[in-house]
């Protein structure tokens, strides 16, 4: 009976902190990209399933030791069948038909969350499925190359990304945009820990590594990528809030900072690894700290010259 308790109480102290969670920010952050709900939906579906079964399993547990278990030197109660157990048992009536129960039942559902996030994953994951995001718009371009400890970001120039925003059907803006990953120019402006993008635009991230295995984990927008040694990914995603005002200060309001922090261990440093994601309330706000970057970065640059 003592171990029953014992057991009783500690599930319930986890149900009681599992409803408090959310009131007290214990939960999933705050999904601010225009995938964010149907990645939620999903772990919402499989926390539903999981819960059920586990709150089912253990509260059996609970009961039968309280109701069988038998102190030293006394005999365990009789097992008898609970009527409300009947219309179970009397399908369940061999070990044969048992162990086909639940083998079935969890096959059924992992082929049912197998299915249901066919359309979430593909979105996220398959090119084909970028149109989704991009709704005809050109994406912001971002290299992002990762090293220990620290993420290194690649924007197009000023002038350059003005012209893909403008000219999108050319063949000629086209082609360079195409080229963008895997061609770098004089141009390009770099900053470090900082992805600068703005609201409600697609933004499209080209993930390598410089050295071992990173992760590339923005939470609040559902994001997450390995770096692999060797190859380039594309990661898309579209925000749809955003934390920076015109004056690209943080907004009132807005207390969580959003971070990037690397979610594979990487060695000593992993810790530290941590970037910023400023989503600008506007087109106009970000070319304004593009241009202040592409300012900064050549004046770094005729300082070492001289």
């Amino acid at each position: 009976m003592k171990w029953a308790l014992l057991f009783g109480v500690s599930m319930l102290a986890c149900a009681g902190l599992f409803i408090i969670a959310p009131f007290v920010g214990w939960w999933l952050p705050e999904g601010v990209s225009s995938h964010a709900g149907s990645v939620d939906t999903l772990f919402y579906i499989i926390l539903g399933i999981t819960s059920f079964f586990f709150i089912l399993t253990e509260t059996i547990l609970v009961l039968f030791m309280a109701r069988f278990a038998a102190e030293p030197g006394q005999k365990p109660a009789k097992s008898e069948v609970h009527w409300m157990l009947k219309p179970v048992t009397n399908v369940l009536n061999n070990q044969h038909k048992i162990e086909m129960a639940w083998t079935v039942v969890p096959a059924a559902l992992l082929l049912y969350i197998a299915f249901a996030q066919i359309s979430t994953w593909a979105e996220i994951k398959y090119r084909s499925r970028q149109q989704a995001i991009f709704q005809g718009e050109t994406p912001v371009q971002i290299e992002l190359s990762a090293r220990q400890f620290e993420w290194r970001f690649r924007y197009p120039g000023v002038e350059r990304l003005k012209e893909w925003m403008d000219k999108k059907d050319d063949k000629d803006v086209i082609a360079d945009m195409k080229s963008f990953a895997g061609r770098k120019q004089s141009s390009d402006i770099h900053v470090v820990n900082e992805l600068h993008v703005w609201n409600n635009h697609p933004v499209l991230v080209h993930v390598s590594t410089r050295d071992v295995l990173h992760s590339f984990n923005l939470p609040q927008f559902r994001v997450k990528q390995d770096t692999l040694p060797g190859k380039q990914i594309p990661v898309w995603f579209k925000p749809i809030k955003a934390n920076l005002d015109a004056a690209n200060k943080q907004i009132p309001g807005q207390t969580n900072i959003w971070e990037i922090p690397c979610a594979e261990l990487c060695g000593w440093g992993h810790g530290r690894m941590i970037g910023r994601v400023y989503v600008h309330d506007s087109k106009e706000n970000f070319f304004n700290w593009l241009i202040q970057a592409q300012d900064a970065q050549f004046a770094t640059k005729t300082a070492s010259a001289q």
